[in-house]
């Protein structure tokens, strides 16, 4: 007989793991008799973030009000509001030039440089690493309105390193030494190493901030530093003041809280945008209503509004424009339901949460059983016990009992119906700002590029680049390949397996694909003043 609940030990420790969404939703929703697992947590942070050891015990007892403190000043509506409002207006600035088809790097945009652009059709088609470039992009968004725009600037590995952590994170959070057999273990260890050292700098320059006054006028007042800027974290700073919080310890906290937006909003940004772009390969090609990406851009066509301005002259092209209407329509749940349900969907799949909760006083489950209607069936968590919150919701999430077609990624899946506990939180208001900003970026990407996959390279192909890259002009600069001489290839979406990261899962490798831009944009309309 199947049982909703089952244990095992591990460790010594018996783990509860649910597998009912209405028993898991009883216990999300009343979780008065759980704990935090301090062990989980206090490993994670020790060995993945450097929070040293004399301070576990002010850690824990600290972070009450540390949670307070997030809610106040990142994630609480008002605050919330501000950051994704500083988000969308970066967004906006620079989503038309995700990619400038320059060819040589020192005309390249930073998330260019690292993205590997590779020009393939003149100045309209590019080929580029698509999770590489997304995650430089989408960190600028992500970080500058929290961070400032300076620690950014003087910390160009920050999305990197980042990226690094992520993809050794359980690795790290082992602390398996540097020489272990693990490929990219060390450079993992010297990106946690860097981002230590900076988040340390940034908070030593918070206490002690420098003003470089210009020497030939007294009357300016010289450079704008981070710690003259309120920012989330300059609040969060005055709290570690007020607390007391070691410099390395504030270092170590903020890093897990930049780590844990990153890791999620990225894998799934980038999860989304490609299974939105695979499922439309699967849809039949005469629905009247378009594919799915069409249905998206018409849904979000009036909040994120892509133009073509005029061009200053016919041989120099105006890139296009876009704005975002406003944070409002981020913030109600049932707006936009179809990208959001099409990021949701990317969360059943991709999520992966290692949240276990520690039971602290008995708590009882009931559920009426399927076989006898109207018998309520019991079932108690014994004190001391866990239970694998992450764990249970990800073998719900992946439960063909739960889902049809559990494996397949489908868009509108919950366009019409609201998520289950296991999928998503309501309660949540980091969620609720992360799902915010994937929407902007999304809805974004969609309306101003179109994306295709790139055709795998044959020896031949790989021969001749090289070829061409051997014979660079004096200027440095490469000149695009002959196109018109060349066959035009086409590429075939292949998704990569998806291995574990942070809080979500990532792909094992990047993939190359080809962006243009979305042609047919509307033109932006010039009123004249009548004399």
């Amino acid at each position: 007989m199947f049982s909703p609940i089952f244990a095992y030990n591990l460790a010594g420790a018996k783990h509860n793991v649910i597998l009912s969404p209405s028993l898991l939703g009883q216990l999300q929703q009343n979780s008065a008799g759980l704990d935090e697992n301090d062990t989980t947590e206090w490993n994670i942070l020790r060995n993945v973030f450097k929070l040293p050891n004399d301070t576990k015990t002010g850690f824990l007892d600290l972070r009450p009000k540390l949670a307070k403190v997030l809610e106040e000043n990142f994630f609480g509506r008002q605050q919330a509001g501000k950051l994704i409002s500083a988000s969308l207006s970066i967004l906006a600035d620079h989503l038309p030039d995700f990619v400038t088809f320059n060819s040589s790097i020192v005309d390249q945009l930073p998330w260019e440089r690292v993205g590997n652009i590779e020009l393939t059709d003149g100045t309209v088609e590019a080929e580029c690493d698509l999770l590489t470039l997304m995650n430089e992009f989408l960190c600028g968004a992500i970080l500058v309105p929290i961070t400032g725009h300076q620690f950014p600037e003087s910390y160009q590995l920050l999305a990197s390193d980042l990226s690094t952590v992520t993809e050794l994170y359980y690795a790290l959070a082992t602390d398996l030494p540097r020489l272990f057999p693990k490929s990219g273990l060390p450079g993992s260890i010297l990106a946690k190493k860097r981002l230590f050292q900076n988040f340390t700098r940034f908070y030593d320059e918070l206490d002690n901030p420098k003003k470089r006054v210009p020497a030939d006028d007294e009357s300016m007042s010289g450079d704008e530093m981070d710690a003259d800027t309120p920012t989330p974290l300059t609040e969060l700073n005055k709290f570690f003041v007020e607390n007391e919080v070691p410099t390395e310890a504030r270092a170590a906290i903020t890093i897990q809280i930049l780590h844990n937006l990153v890791s999620t909003i990225v894998p799934l940004a980038f999860w989304t945008l490609l299974r939105l772009n695979t499922s439309v390969k699967a849809q039949p090609k005469a629905d009247p209503e378009g594919t799915s990406i069409d249905q998206i851009r018409k849904e979000t066509q009036l909040w994120a509004h892509a133009i073509q301005p005029p061009s200053i002259h016919p041989s120099f092209p105006a890139p296009p424009a876009i704005s975002f209407n406003g944070v409002p329509n981020l913030s109600s749940a049932t707006s936009l339901p179809l990208i959001r349900s099409a990021i949701d969907e990317a969360r059943r799949l991709y999520k992966s949460p290692i949240k276990t909760l520690k039971v602290n006083k008995p708590i009882t489950l009931t559920e009426e059983e399927s076989i006898r209607p109207g018998t309520q069936e019991k079932w108690e968590l014994d004190v001391g016990s866990y239970v694998d919150i992450g764990f249970s919701q990800t073998l719900l999430n992946t439960s063909s009992a739960q889902f049809i077609n559990s494996a397949e990624y489908k868009p509108n899946r919950f366009q019409h119906t609201t998520p289950p506990l296991s999928v998503t939180d309501p309660s949540s208001s980091q969620e609720s700002f992360e799902t915010s900003l994937l929407i902007a970026f999304v809805a974004g990407v969609l309306q101003l590029w179109e994306i295709s996959p790139a055709p795998k390279k044959s020896m031949f192909d790989l021969m001749r680049e090289a070829q061409a890259a051997a014979m660079v002009p004096m200027d440095g600069k490469a000149a695009p390949p002959d196109q018109s001489a060349v066959e035009k290839k086409v590429g075939e979406w292949v998704v990569p397996r998806a291995v574990d990261g942070a809080n979500v899962k990532i792909p094992n490798h990047d993939i190359r694909v080809r962006i243009r831009r979305r042609e047919g944009l509307p033109e932006q309309r010039s009123v004249r003043k009548a004399k």
